[in-house]
């Protein structure tokens, strides 16, 4: 069975990481600002997005845009999500 392959891509926004990745046979998809699903679903509508997204968001963010600590952050989630995903047994399809 071939070896499943795990890749990072970010970049700014609008520059076509979410079209590339609806490409892919299998992505899972952590999404930090919310713009991925509705697209990935009209690119890819044929794969369990439900199952193979998970889409994050700070929880307390100031007037200027920045991340207050309050103890939580949506790094930490995707951390165990990705903790998660990786202890799961291989796809199949």
């Amino acid at each position: 069975m071939p070896q499943a392959i795990h890749v990072l891509v970010f970049g700014q926004i609008g520059s076509g990481k979410t079209g590339m990745i609806s490409t892919w046979p299998r992505p899972r998809v952590l999404d930090f600002d919310g713009r991925s699903l509705n697209l990935l679903k009209r690119l890819k509508s044929d794969w369990p997005w439900e199952e193979n997204i998970a889409i994050f968001t700070e929880h307390c963010i100031d007037s200027r845009g920045v991340i207050k600590d309050d103890g939580h952050f949506a790094f930490d989630d995707a951390c165990r999500i990705l903790d998660k995903w990786a202890a799961q047994p291989e796809r199949s399809k």
